[in-house]
């Protein structure tokens, strides 16, 4: 069975619940996600998410006791300093390290480790 592209103008209903769901994870207050959660979305291997993470450019993480989660929020803030380095032509690390090793290349209003990033 296959299953028909939805059309552009279409109408879709959803539950309440679900509808809410969305709502929440849009503003920042959804579901956090575990470190596996979190590699399987973004598409990446957990032991390249160590490799970030050691290296000082991963996300933001809350730990309580052995649990390890990462909040929507800082899902967010870590996409925007990804995509502020891609865009200097960085491919790993964040600008503020990168620009350690070439003081040329420094991106103004990127902040490691903050939630608020300044894209300009």
């Amino acid at each position: 069975m296959t299953e028909r592209p939805v059309e552009p103008d279409a109408t879709i209903t959803i539950s309440k619940e679900e509808y809410e769901r969305l709502l929440a994870i849009v503003a920042g207050d959804g579901p956090s996600d575990s470190i596996e959660t979190f590699c399987a979305s973004e598409k990446m291997s957990k032991a390249f998410y160590f490799k970030m993470k050691a290296e000082g450019w991963g996300p933001h993480e809350i730990r309580c006791g052995e649990l390890v989660r990462i909040t929507p929020l800082a899902r967010r803030a870590w996409r925007e300093q990804r995509a502020a380095a891609a865009a200097a032509g960085f491919r790993r690390g964040s600008a503020p390290q990168a620009a350690k090793r070439n003081p040329q290349a420094a991106i103004v209003g990127t902040s490691v480790g903050s939630a608020n990033l300044k894209m300009e």
